[in-house]
């Protein structure tokens, strides 16, 4: 009885309305068991899933394909991450992509955040416990937040629903990074109100908890946005406390949850000024993400374009990273309250945190400016991610709206701007392609009804609780709706299934490595949960040297540019040789003409199933190998005029940059005998004579460290991206292991600020 009487105490009829929503939103995990990835596209659309129906008379349907990333890199990262951390391992490095990249260092990995405890649940239950979760995160914070600026328990419902299910709320919940990040900042500034108020030392412990728990959830943008969000409104706040002990401690206790995601941010750091992040041009290529003046309509009519769950986008950007949808009638309510003339300096915060938000994130002459300066972290990414923060001020700010429905000149203006939006709207289908008119005419209707549906609202007297009730139905359903259309949830039989093709793959002795047809055959990455290692892959923090080296094993020049993706278009087949390539996986029969160059260089149909075929490479090199020849230039410069020479033989030659060993001949006496690899480690046992130089051709980075007979060694760059070690006569075992430094740095900074947040706890007076 006590427990029932708590539970009472806690599950209030706010959050039971919460709660239900929450149930509604992800109905199809909780009672029919469907996972929300978008494998659907994998299995309908790559080779070899797609010669299968997987229990459908025609095929997998796919709902939407705009967001293959859940299945390309999140999804598999954080269950490779959950294998290492079974073992007690930190997951440091990933040898499945790029012939090997750092794993933890990339930061969108979020190795280390505490919910990927949730992932430890059998089967993919786990992961629609870690998606579905963050959305009901996000809706319980807001609401918290809101209690201390809003009275009317149904207007901080709907402004819990908006921030919860706004734009990139809903677009990226299926990632599992943005959501969760944002999803601490309404608690975190609920702490900050409580501390000014109040006095007490639990805020201050909670600000550090959450702050290093957003850190940690792998959202590059949120935790920049953030970390200048937090002082803006504290100082926003103490401009009217003037209690000066107060700034200073919240800015100190925020600092110490900076302190404690050390651990992830030193890393990062490490990896970033070694990546492609500062030479691709990504975002510049699409204005920086910034979106069109003309692409405003989205933010209440989120379908005029069309939508990908629906298969009938149109126009030059993209959904996923363009829409913030906030609710058809949240953005009147919202303007209106601009011309309100009493508000709350809270209020006035957010309007201009929206206005901003929205300001820097559309494209006009000073933000075009902005985001062309080289600002890491903010600027190397699309500015349309700044709508996490537009969500977050609308969450608060229609609360507010709801809340002053009993002013009359509030309503006025209310209904002001939503005829002003439907004179928008009908102009605006005047000006689309008439081949497309149709889509938007329909995907008008509701916006419009609704719109409509507000104006009459408005001049109606109605009292107060019935406007309230009925807007925040509206609200909820349709942002309900728009979060239901976008996101795919799929039967777990589908979620990276086994196939003849795979299962082949995974039964042959390695190590080795597998490349595969550029295009339809198993996009980036996917290869990784079945744990086959590749020299292509896909991550925006991959290791530069790496991606310059992979130029030529695509038959290109060392400095053709810069990219996430590394995908084999075109082969020069002795790189491959060298990366320990063995199988090449494609839909294209030996007589074909994209073929004849493996077929040339001795590669043998050796398995097919349905039309995908697998070749064997018979000249692949093992993992670890002793080379012929070895040769110091003085510069990149000479490296690449080696590299990229017709007579350049990467088997048997090796090319090092101002390294102590001079140009030497080896003898090839020397013999690899087992190549162990493990977790963050490798193992090389030799059966040597005489002097050697080793090469290993995984990707070389800083954080590898060696050992020959237990004996420290360097860690040579070889060819400017892989690893060597100079072996003496007689030596028996290299082992290598990967530490960076920046780990074992971040490491003790982590645990410093853990033990000072203890200390400070106790010692300080407020």
């Amino acid at each position: 009885m006590r427990f029932l009487s708590r539970l009472t105490l806690i599950i209030t009829p706010p959050v039971a309305i919460l709660l239900l929503i929450f149930f509604a939103l992800y109905w199809d995990f909780f009672i029919k068991g469907m996972i929300p990835i978008p494998a659907d596209a994998l299995v309908a659309t790559y080779y070899p899933w797609v010669d299968y129906k997987w229990g459908y008379i025609t095929g997998v349907p796919i709902k939407n394909s705009v967001i293959s990333d859940v299945f390309s890199q999140f999804f598999l990262w954080k269950y490779l991450i959950i294998e290492y951390l079974r073992q007690g391992i930190l997951p440091l490095w990933n040898p499945y992509m790029f012939a090997g990249t750092p794993l933890l260092a990339s930061y969108h990995s979020a190795a280390l955040f505490p919910p990927n405890i949730l992932l430890f649940v059998s089967k993919y239950a786990g992961w629609g416990l870690y998606i579905s979760l963050s959305t009901l995160t996000a809706m319980a914070s807001m609401y918290l937040f809101l209690g201390h600026h809003v009275k009317h328990k149904l207007a901080r419902i709907t402004g819990a629903v908006v921030f919860g299910l706004a734009g990139p709320m809903t677009t990226w919940a299926e990632f599992g990074t943005g959501v969760w990040a944002a999803s601490f900042i309404p608690t975190i500034l609920w702490c900050i109100d409580n501390f000014f108020a109040q006095k007490k030392k639990i805020f201050l412990l909670v600000i550090t908890i959450l702050s290093s728990f957003l850190f940690l959830a792998g959202h590059a943008q949120i935790t920049t946005y953030f970390s200048l969000l937090f002082p803006a409104y504290v100082w926003w706040l103490y401009v009217r406390a003037k209690n000066r002990r107060c700034l200073i401690y919240l800015i100190l206790f925020f600092l110490l949850g900076i302190g404690l995601a050390a651990i992830q941010f030193l890393p990062t750091l490490d990896v970033l000024d070694k990546s492609i992040r500062a030479q691709e041009d990504y975002a510049s290529r699409f204005r920086f993400g910034l979106l069109p003046l003309s692409q405003i309509i989205r933010f209440w009519a989120a379908d005029f374009f069309g939508n990908p769950s629906t298969h009938n986008t149109f126009g030059p950007i993209e959904y996923h990273e363009y829409s913030n949808f906030l609710g058809t009638i949240s953005w009147p309510i919202i303007l209106a309250l601009i011309w309100l003339k009493k508000t709350s300096r809270t209020t006035k915060f957010f309007l201009v945190l929206f206005i901003s938000s929205l300001f820097l994130a559309i494209d006009n002459p000073l933000s075009s400016f902005i985001f062309s300066l080289p600002l890491p972290l903010f600027t190397y990414s699309y500015a349309s991610r700044l709508f996490f923060l537009t969500s977050l001020s609308a969450g608060y700010l229609v609360a507010i709206g709801l809340g002053h429905l009993e002013n009359y000149s509030y309503k006025k203006n209310i209904a002001i701007v939503a005829s002003t939006v439907v004179v928008v709207t009908l102009f605006a289908l005047t000006r689309i392609d008439p081949v497309y008119r149709l889509v938007s005419i329909r995907n008008s209707i509701l916006p419009l009804s609704l719109l409509g549906m507000l104006v009459v609202l408005t001049r109606l007297r109605l009292g107060r609780s019935l406007p309230v009730l009925l807007m925040a139905l509206v609200i909820i359903f349709d942002l309900g709706r728009y979060f239901k259309k976008y996101n795919p949830f799929v039967p777990q039989s589908i979620v990276f299934p086994n196939t003849p093709i795979t299962e082949f793959l995974k039964q042959q002795r390695g190590p080795f490595r597998i490349s595969r047809q550029y295009g339809p055959v198993m996009p980036p990455n996917t290869w990784t949960h079945y744990r086959l290692e590749a020299v292509e892959g896909y991550d925006p923090l991959r290791l530069l040297s790496y991606n310059r080296f992979f130029h030529l094993a695509e038959n290109g020049s060392f400095y053709n540019g810069s990219a996430r993706f590394s995908e084999l278009s075109d082969t020069d087949q002795k790189f491959l040789d060298l990366l320990n390539v063995k199988y090449f996986v494609s839909i294209k029969d030996p007589t074909d003409s994209e073929i004849k160059k493996f077929i040339d260089h001795g590669y043998k149909p050796i398995f097919k199933d349905g039309r995908t075929y697998i070749y064997e490479n018979p000249s692949f090199i093992q993992r670890a190998f002793f080379v012929q020849n070895v040769k110091s230039v003085p510069d990149e410069k000479s490296l690449v005029a080696a590299l990229e020479a017709e007579d350049f033989s990467p088997t048997t030659e090796a090319v090092l940059i101002n390294e102590k060993l001079s140009a030497q001949r080896y003898l090839l006496k020397n013999s690899v005998v087992k190549i162990t690899q493990k977790p963050n480690s490798l193992s090389v046992d030799l059966d040597t004579s005489t002097d050697g130089f080793l090469l290993i051709s995984n990707a070389y980075d800083t954080g590898w460290k060696a050992t020959i007979d237990g004996k420290d060694t360097p860690v040579v760059l070889v060819d400017g991206a892989l690893q060597g070690l100079l072996v003496p006569a007689n030596s028996r075992r290299v082992v290598l292991d990967y530490l960076p430094e920046s780990v074992i740095t971040g490491s003790i900074i982590s645990l410093f600020s853990l033990g000072a947040t203890v200390v400070f706890l106790k010692i300080i007076k407020v």
